[in-house]
């Protein structure tokens, strides 16, 4: 077992090898790594993780290391890649370099636990600096140049070199940000004594188990199989480690540096917006239904067939799975794929700003619809093959429609998905255009319409409730169609028209409420119980308003709502302008607007008597 203090300033030399990915800890596990330290007592030692090291072989150590090599050539320090274990190390670097700026926080000279000044402590655990071009070299570091290295440098290390480097957001910098800015809220106010025994406790008393490897690629093996430890690889960090694999077996380094260019592209796409970083597999499996035209379910095909090693070495398994033998094109036509689906699926996400003002209009409904994910691809492709945003719209709102619609009648998230889960292929691979992709859909779901129309009809009436995600969305588009009628043009994907209040932070209020006082909705009192809950769940018992106002109103009675509805959005306004009390009658009547507003908006060819039946 050894020691932080014994790894830092013995024989090792860190590197993350670029297969590896880089920093994905969140929260939850540096909460627990600091709890691990924090509550570790006096003499007892915690046995921190096991370090899985492969010395790099002398043939690679100059190309790989570039001006590093002076700690190899000159100190006599041994070269490592860290196979697995790199979350906790870097963590330990985060840390220290937190310490460090703490002990000089502290006015007048400081000595670190008595003896070593901040400066000294840096020399032995963080890097050695060279006497003769004042250069930082660093016995931890990434293994090549990229956006995490920059901010690992400026940011932490706060490397004077890096000052005027600008950084390049990606979802592995915030994880390193938030480590960072998590270990200096801990260490805020804390004394001089406490900073003491914590870093004693770092350095001594944290301990990881070093395990070397011999065989060169046996490594690649090693950190897909290891690497699921402590916060499980996604499909997206395995696939790169695997291709990274299959270049080392097919010996292009161009390929290698094809990959890191690729995954460094993705990452900063996927961690672009800091509110909402993207779910990695989440892009793979969507670009992997529209790349290669299978089922969303069947991404394991890329790690168990397309790109397996078995591929090179097995003529049976290549016949097996009717494949030919994998080549370094094929690898690099996938990844250049991958690679210019990225900034595409951010914009497709967050639309506003990177598509036409049409195009963010349905993407931005559609997204809060949570369509199904097999027209995620469709639009993937239209925004890949450059299609007209004309053409763009006029598919999307027949997607919007069909969705709704099948939302609202109740159907599976997968209806007719082994009809349109091609599309994306055929389009994306120019085997059928967007205009015939258009005229076909508008005819598959035109003929659906009707009998989900009358699912919809007969289900409702039942029970008068729609789903969370069917009422939220109604609710705003009913909002918007009312802003336009008073010339307003914020868009309800982003407001509730007439304030300043953020979908987001809107939740579903029961104007008539589950426990309401005995002094008001009286008119309700002398209805059934499950009459009374058909007209709490009724969408014209419903508004869209802030979470904490929800709160603060919550059972109050009518006359209290109110009044703070009257300061609110249109519809708001609307309920607030009931005269009286909050009645079973002003439910009906507001149903009946809102449903005449769906059947009109959504061209559902409701007749007078089916709306009778969908109010209460």
């Amino acid at each position: 077992m050894e020691s932080i203090s014994n790894l830092f300033s013995s024989k090792y030399t860190f590197r993350i090898p670029n297969y590896q990915r880089e920093y994905a800890w969140g929260r939850a596990q540096i909460e627990d790594f600091w709890d691990d330290l924090n509550y570790l007592q006096p003499n007892r030692s915690h046995h921190t993780g096991t370090l899985t090291l492969e010395e790099v072989p002398d043939s690679q150590v100059q190309n790989i290391w570039g001006k590093d090599f002076v700690l190899i050539n000159q100190l006599g320090r041994k070269p490592y890649h860290v196979v697995d274990g790199q979350q906790r190390l870097t963590t330990v670097v985060i840390l220290l370099c937190a310490m460090l700026e703490k002990y000089k926080s502290f006015s007048g000279t400081v000595f670190v636990n008595g003896a070593y000044t901040p400066a000294q402590v840096e020399d032995n655990y963080l890097r050695w600096k060279n006497p003769a071009t004042g250069d930082n070299h660093y016995f931890f570091d990434y293994g090549v140049n990229g956006a995490s290295r920059d901010f690992l440098h400026k940011e932490i290390f706060r490397d004077p070199a890096f000052a005027s480097v600008i950084l390049t957001p990606t979802a592995y910098t915030r994880n390193l940000e938030g480590a960072k800015n998590f270990f200096d809220r801990r260490l805020k106010n804390i004394s001089l004594p406490e900073l003491d025994n914590l870093f004693a406790k770092l350095t001594m008393m944290m301990k990881f188990g070093v395990d070397e490897l011999a065989n060169t690629y046996s490594a690649y093996e090693v950190f897909e199989t290891m690497n699921n430890r402590g916060k499980p690889l996604s499909k997206l960090e395995i696939l790169k480690n695997r291709l990274m694999y299959l270049a080392a077996l097919l010996n292009s380094s161009a390929l290698q540096s094809s990959i890191n260019s690729a995954w460094s592209e993705i990452y900063t796409q996927l961690g672009k917006n800091p509110e909402r970083i993207l779910n990695d597999d989440e892009f793979l499996r969507t670009h992997w239904e529209m790349f290669a035209a299978v089922n969303r379910d069947d991404s394991a095909y890329l790690l168990d067939v397309k790109f397996s090693a078995n591929r090179l070495r097995s003529a049976n398994f290549r016949k097996e799975h009717n494949v030919g033998e994998l080549t370094a094109s094929e690898i690099s036509a996938y990844i250049e794929s991958l690679k210019a689906a990225a900034e595409p699926w951010y914009n497709i996400n967050f639309p506003d700003g990177a598509l036409t003002k049409g195009e963010s209009y349905w993407i931005n409904r559609l997204n809060r619809l949570e369509m199904p994910r097999y027209f995620e691809a469709l639009i993937l492709a239209m925004v890949l093959k450059n299609v007209s945003p004309i053409k763009r719209v006029e598919l999307l709102a027949e997607i919007e429609n069909f969705v709704f619609v099948n939302k609202i009648a109740g159907r599976r998230s997968d209806f007719r998905e082994s009809r349109f889960s091609s599309e994306a292929h055929l389009l994306y691979t120019d085997r059928k255009d967007i205009s015939t992709i258009t005229q076909e859909a508008k005819s598959e779901f035109a003929a659906h319409k009707a009998r989900s129309v009358k699912m919809f009809v007969d289900s409702y009436a039942s029970d008068h409730e729609f789903k969370k995600i069917v009422s939220e969305y109604i609710l705003q588009e009913y909002e918007w169609e009312a802003s336009q009628n008073f010339g307003a043009t914020a868009d309800s994907s982003m407001f509730i028209p007439g304030t300043n209040r953020k979908v987001a932070g809107l939740t579903l209020e029961h104007i008539y409420p589950q426990t309401p006082p005995i002094s008001s909705y009286t008119k309700f009192n002398a209805l059934t119980a499950p009459q009374k809950k058909m007209y709490r769940t009724g969408i014209g018992n419903l508004l869209l308003i802030p979470s904490a106002l929800n709160t603060s109103l919550s059972n109050n009675g009518f006359s209290v709502k109110s009044a703070e509805y009257a300061g609110g959005s249109i519809s708001e306004r609307e309920v607030a302008d009931v005269e009286g009390d909050w009645t079973p009658a002003e439910v009906e009547n507001r149903s009946e607007r809102i449903l005449k507003f769906v059947n009109a908006h959504w061209k559902l060819s409701l007749n007078a008597g089916d709306i009778a039946k969908l109010v209460p």
